[in-house]
């Protein structure tokens, strides 16, 4: 990675406390970024900053926001915030925290908070009421919540903000945080200074900049290709491929950008092969840390349950060899702590997640970011891949992508995303794990001379052993179905082209589960097993009892048990059936209220004539007994009937 010198080449004179914290994390060179955005910041100039991901961006705001803080000469009183930073998610709140805590074991003059949810009213408003801080770290959702809402007894004081920091600005936004972004600016004082700090600088970003930010320096760190490089250029020439731009607000880049130390890889498989390479592969870097990605949280579980029903993997973590973990948005709060802790702390293993780990989350030694599914939002594959080659270290990345998707991979080129194909040996089932790399150096000695086997078989077997892998998989498959419909580049991701067989077999499913979805779409390279799927039982005693007693009160009561998924698709027909119907009854209604003003109108007209003839008769009758025709007795009795 790039480094811009020593930091005493800053412009201005660092305090000897912040000096002691880089101390502390051992950096002794500076980041491109921290170079340009440390001195603006400290010279009251509102700077909004686009660099990659891993470029050191924490740094580059919390140092200029401690020696904002110490140059003030009255001391704060409790509870007078000096400077707050809004991130998008709780785990970089979190991390975010810990940094800042580190800085006040020197600063000791200050205090920090943190401000998130995923906690109870009653816990929020107790600590709501015991908090004490200068500097606040918080998600956008629950400051607001403080603001409008303060303590009883210790009411934030804002007069005396110095610095406000928005991390992750283009993730605020993309998590509709927007007006509450707005909201939040409305109680705090315009004299302050502003830092927006952003991997990506989109036209989106420039509404909040307008409102949030005044005369505002633009900072933009480019990372030019150099994988085609000479491999043997000095630092020197490193030093150089990262350009350090200050512009003006009619000039902001709009491309995004990848590390220089970063490689990136595609490979081309099916689907039903994915789960055999994505084995392989673990298994050919065992002394590895992976974060692999997917793209629904239905996915993340029912991929770390199988594979670790897989017995090799079941030994691994038993010799404290290579663990998984699964996290998501949908784990409550004390699990995703920690379950991010755990892989943070273990040496090899891997992460299954989805893209709630593509942002701000910084877990070091990560060496392969692998991509099972593409993102939704095709902005989101920068900051997978940057959750490894960060702050100068080396790592690797690699997309698993069908036949029919290729054509994602020209998108990434134009733009500006540099990736290379990867080729990957066959999975050899009957391969002994001693021949794979590195596995004799490993605790795990038992597994040596035993082979993986075949791991779409035994994955199957394990299914029909386990309920709960069943439901899992059955899940996992209607989640991917209905989120590969929803991809941004549905040019790229065409649900047409899907192969269901294919993508069935993935999942491990016994049957295809009735979606609307692909009803009328034909399911080839597909063989549902011919078995009751009420013969599969749960390996958990508790679950299984309880669904036994479901199944005998469904027996109990002469009703056929329909499962949910089937009962909202019924109900989705018969919705349809209704509306066709009523859309007949309501098109004869129209024909008959028609046929009715028809013969309505044929009839008004028939007695405007009928009228209109004895009109005339009466007129001519007239006439005659004005010329003395007629007399006036033949008149009346012309007309006596009228």
């Amino acid at each position: 990675m790039a480094t811009a010198g020593e930091w005493d080449l800053l412009p201005i004179q660092l305090n000897q406390k912040t000096k002691q914290v880089l101390a502390h994390f051992g950096f002794t060179k500076m980041t491109p970024v921290q170079r340009a955005t440390i001195p603006l910041l400290i010279k009251n100039k509102d700077t909004a900053v686009g660099a990659c991901t891993g470029s050191g961006k924490t740094l580059a705001y919390l140092i200029p926001l401690f020696e904002i803080l110490n140059r003030r000469q009255k001391p704060f009183q409790n509870n007078e915030i000096g400077a707050i930073v809004i991130v998008p998610t709780r785990e970089l709140a979190r991390q975010v925290f810990k940094i800042t805590k580190i800085f006040t074991n020197f600063f000791t003059q200050f205090s920090v908070s943190l401000i998130t949810g995923g906690k109870s009213k009653k816990k929020r408003n107790q600590e709501k009421e015991t908090m004490e801080a200068n500097i606040i770290i918080a998600t956008p959702g629950r400051l607001l919540e403080y603001l409008r809402n303060p303590p009883q007894k210790q009411k934030f004081l804002l007069s005396s903000l110095d610095i406000l920091i928005l991390d992750e600005a283009d993730r605020l936004l993309d998590l509709g945080f927007q007006l509450s972004i707005s909201n939040i600016l409305s109680y705090l004082p315009k004299q302050r200074r502003t830092g927006l700090f952003s991997a990506t600088m989109t036209d989106d970003l420039d509404d909040l900049i307008k409102a949030g930010l005044r005369n505002p320096v633009y900072v933009k760190v480019k990372v030019e290709n150099v994988h085609n490089q000479n491999d043997n250029q000095n630092d020197n020439q490193n030093d150089n491929n990262q350009d350090l731009e200050n512009e003006n607000s009619d000039n902001i880049s709009k491309n995004q950008s990848i590390p220089t130390s970063l490689s990136n890889f595609y490979y081309i498989c099916d689907y039903h092969q994915k789960l055999n390479q994505l084995v392989h592969f673990l298994l050919q870097n065992i002394n590895k840390k992976f974060i692999i990605f997917f793209l629904t949280c239905a996915q993340v579980d029912f991929f770390a349950a199988i594979l670790k029903s897989f017995p090799f993997f079941q030994s691994l973590s038993k010799s404290n060899d290579f663990f998984l973990y699964n996290l998501h948005g949908r784990l409550n709060q004390n699990k995703r702590n920690q379950t991010y802790q755990s892989f943070l702390d273990c040496k090899n293993g891997a992460l299954l997640t989805t893209d709630l780990s593509s942002r701000g989350v910084d877990i070091p030694n990560v060496d392969w970011i692998i991509q099972l599914d593409p993102p939704q939002d095709p902005n989101s594959f920068i900051h997978r891949v940057g959750r490894t080659a960060r702050i100068g270290n080396f790592g690797s990345a690699i997309l698993f992508l069908s036949q029919q998707e290729d054509s994602y991979i020209d998108f990434l080129e134009m733009s500006d995303v540099p990736i290379k194909e990867m080729k990957l040996e066959d999975f050899n089932p009957e391969k002994k794990f001693k021949e794979y790399p590195n596995f004799e150096n490993l605790s795990c000695k038992e597994i040596l001379d035993q082979s993986p086997g075949d791991i779409m078989k035994i994955g199957k077997q394990n299914v029909l052993e386990d309920r709960d892998l069943f439901d899992k998989g059955k899940i996992a498959f209607v989640s991917f179905i209905r989120g590969y419909k929803e991809h941004k580049l549905k040019y790229v991701f065409q649900f047409k082209n899907l192969n269901i067989g294919n993508l069935a077999n993935l999942f491990l499913l016994i049957q295809l589960p009735i979606m609307k979805e692909f009803k009328f779409k034909s399911v080839d390279d597909f063989k549902p097993l011919d078995i009751n799927i009420n013969d599969i039982k749960y390996k958990n005693p508790k679950k299984e009892q309880a669904r036994l007693k479901k199944l005998q009160e469904i027996s109990n009561s002469n009703s056929k048990h329909v499962p949910k998924f089937e009962k909202k698709y019924n109900s989705f027909v018969e919705k349809k059936i209704k509306q066709k119907i009523n859309k007949k009854k309501r098109k004869k209604l129209i024909e008959n209220l028609k046929k009715q003003q028809e013969e309505e109108a044929i009839q008004k007209m028939k007695e405007r004539e009928k009228e209109w003839k004895e009109l005339e008769k009466e007129t001519n009758a007239l006439k005659k007994l004005k010329k003395g025709k007629i007399s006036e007795k033949q008149f009346e009795k012309q007309f006596e009937n009228f």
